[in-house]
């Protein structure tokens, strides 16, 4: 004989829980969205915060660049990336040079005038000086032919050219002057 009871029990036990697994669904899709909202909210601020942390290490890691190099070219605390960057620059006329023809290769707007101010104090002692002068004042001479920087790209003692006699001559500073340019936008 089947247990009535047993049956009866059972198919309760089994509406109830169908009721149960709904209401808990139906929560569900009724929070779903403000759960989202929650933990979006809580990954937008662990990411903000390791953001923080991230950029305050880097901004550390320049201030400390910074102060071993002014402390190593003789430089007051209180200056900055632009100051180094003259005081490093003004140590080797090749290293000078080739800043400023870069420079005025990616700003021509005012004619040749970053390659004169290289050229300016640029001290002829060999004869490979008066080369790479003969070489740089042709273009600045001849801008009406040329008028673009990139002839101080494309020219015999270019930038890269001059960069390359700072390396041989002077690892260190050429070293130096690279980390300067790498932090010097970022400053």
């Amino acid at each position: 004989m089947v247990n009535l009871v047993s049956i009866e029990t059972t198919t309760q036990e089994s509406t109830g829980l169908a009721l149960c697994e709904r209401q808990l669904s139906d929560l569900v899709k009724k929070h779903k969205d403000s759960i989202q909202k929650i933990y979006d909210t809580e990954i937008k601020k662990i990411e903000e915060e390791k953001r923080k942390a991230e950029e305050e290490k880097k901004l550390k890691e320049q201030n400390r660049k910074l102060a071993l190099l002014l402390a190593k070219y003789d430089l007051d605390l209180d200056c900055n990336w632009n100051d180094l960057l003259d005081e490093v620059i003004n140590k080797n006329k090749y290293l000078r040079l080739a800043y400023y023809l870069e420079k005025n290769r990616n700003d021509w707007n005012d004619g040749c005038s970053y390659a004169e101010i290289g050229l300016n104090r640029f001290k002829v002692e060999s004869d490979k000086d008066q080369e790479i002068y003969d070489d740089i004042i042709h273009y600045i001479y001849n801008w009406g032919d040329y008028m673009d920087g990139r002839c101080f790209r494309d020219c015999k003692y270019n930038y890269s050219e001059l960069y390359g006699i700072v390396a041989e001559q002077d690892p260190d500073l050429y070293k130096d002057f690279q980390v300067i340019i790498e932090n010097i936008s970022d400053y």
